[in-house]
């Protein structure tokens, strides 16, 4: 038997191919961890492979809509019914009553209230791209994210993929920056994904603190299979004072007051990370839907035997 120094003794690594001490805990070339809780089980990546291999085998089928929400929520539409019966209750009553009646002031405030809710609904939901569109990559995590900014998990949770949705508990980065203690959740349910995004974003739990997604990346890197894109993503979440808003009720020194504050106080948080999609049925799908996820930095290795994976324009 060689020593431990011997090259015959030495195994590759399982994710970058370098050879390494069968005893290694971390890889000294691609620092990926191999063994313990902070690893990723090699046999994991090679699931995740096999499952891509085989829904990509179907990517030019016809797509199936089946359970994938549309591009407005069903609190839009409620908010459009109300409020068209609101509008047609005013104007039966404007119609109707001759001298005045104060049951006028019911259909009024209805119209004002649901139109409202309607206007705010109906243009986030224009704003943000259809889980349905998912036509190419990036529209694909566009789609992803957008959700996300405005809160519908179910469209979020409609991108992933099944390994994602029935896959082990996912690791919530711990960010000082902004606020996120991290923890564990699972994304197999909306509500987990919810969990997930919400410790990073929208209420911090810090009393008047807020955070949001101000700036977001995406460029399509590499192909490493057929129907697979390597996606190279940049997000940025700023955590701010939103109860300082309320100063501009103190008129213009209001307003000085919380555009100094805002700048001097806010935090930002930036990461860049790999982000694997794969086209099934003529829709894109994101493998994971993490922040740096080592699943997306492993599966497919960016230099395969045969060559490096092939950059995109």
């Amino acid at each position: 038997m060689g020593s431990l120094t011997d090259p015959s003794a030495l195994i590759p690594c399982p994710f970058c191919a370098e050879l390494i001490l069968p005893q290694a805990i971390k890889c000294r070339y691609c620092k990926t961890f191999l063994k313990g809780e902070e690893g990723l089980d090699p046999k994991a990546v090679e699931a995740a492979e096999q499952e891509i291999s085989k829904l990509t085998a179907a990517a030019d089928e016809p797509a199936d809509l089946t359970g994938q929400p549309g591009k407005f929520r069903t609190w839009t539409w409620i908010t459009t019914a109300v409020s068209a019966g609101s509008a047609a209750w005013l104007g039966w009553v404007i119609a109707t009553d001759e001298g005045g009646s104060p049951a006028i002031i019911v259909p009024i405030v209805l119209c004002i209230a649901f139109g409202l809710a309607w206007m705010i609904l109906f243009f986030t939901d224009v704003g943000c791209p259809s889980p349905r569109g998912r036509a190419t990559p990036r529209a694909a995590f566009n789609a992803y994210l957008g959700a996300v900014k405005i809160r519908r998990w179910k469209a979020a949770h409609a991108c992933l993929s099944p390994a994602a949705r029935t896959g082990p508990p996912v690791e919530i980065p711990e960010i000082p920056e902004i606020g996120s203690d991290g923890g564990t959740t699972t994304f197999e349910s909306t509500a987990g994904l919810a969990a997930y995004w919400r410790s990073m974003t929208h209420y911090s739990g810090s009393f008047g603190q807020f955070r949001r997604i101000t700036r977001v990346g995406v460029a399509e890197v590499s192909s490493p299979a057929p129907n697979v894109i390597r996606l190279s993503v940049s997000i940025s979440i700023e955590r701010y004072p939103q109860w300082l808003i309320l100063a501009i009720l103190g008129g213009v020194i209001g307003i000085v007051v919380i555009l100094v504050l805002y700048y001097l106080l806010r935090k930002t948080w930036t990461a860049e990370f790999d982000c694997v999609v794969y086209k099934h049925r003529s829709q894109w799908w994101l493998l994971t839907g993490q922040i740096d996820s080592p699943l997306d930095r492993h599966v497919f290795p960016h230099d395969t035997p045969e060559g490096p994976s092939t950059v995109l324009p």
